[in-house]
């Protein structure tokens, strides 16, 4: 597999790729994270070093997307990843409850008041060859698979040489 330069975007491009496998990694920081990376992040890079990726994409999002049409790119690209994320759970019969929890949010000195999605600390989306074939952390038959797990089971699998394929 050819090996691309690590990137990491505030600003989006919207398209992912159509060719080889890219792992977008989307993450959000607390006030007093705000120089930490999420201790996943420097394992799914290794993943791309070590050839089972072909691109490994680290996007960050706030705690909260608009449900109403954002203006901003960063804030567009990440209402459009939560709307295929949740496709991709409704084709394959997964679960995402860390996208189950929306507020109104915005009274007071914020602004007015807006319906928005909370967004997890770390989601992981695997797409192969420009489509969306992965998302974790979900839940499948009762199983969670977290990104840990998941990580977890990839790194196995490239140590042992045999595909692996997760779901």
């Amino acid at each position: 597999m050819k090996h691309s330069k690590e990137v990491t975007t505030r600003t989006p491009a919207t398209a992912v790729p159509a060719n080889g496998r890219t792992i977008e990694v989307w993450t959000r920081h607390t006030p007093d994270e705000a120089h930490r990376e999420h201790p996943c992040v420097g394992r799914i890079r290794r993943l791309e070093r070590d050839g089972y990726a072909d691109r490994v994409v680290v996007r960050e999002w706030d705690r909260t997307v608009f449900l109403g049409e954002p203006v901003e790119p960063r804030k567009r690209l990440a209402r459009r990843r939560v709307a295929d994320f949740r496709e991709w759970a409704r084709v394959t019969s997964a679960r995402l409850p860390e996208f189950d929890r929306e507020a109104t949010v915005g009274t007071g000195r914020m602004g007015p008041e807006h319906e928005a999605q909370y967004l997890p600390p770390i989601v992981v989306a695997v797409y192969e060859d420009g489509v969306l074939t992965n998302v974790v952390p979900h839940v499948r038959g009762g199983h969670t698979v977290a990104v840990s797990e998941w990580l977890g089971r990839v790194e196995e699998g490239r140590r042992a040489s045999e595909p692996v394929v997760v779901c």
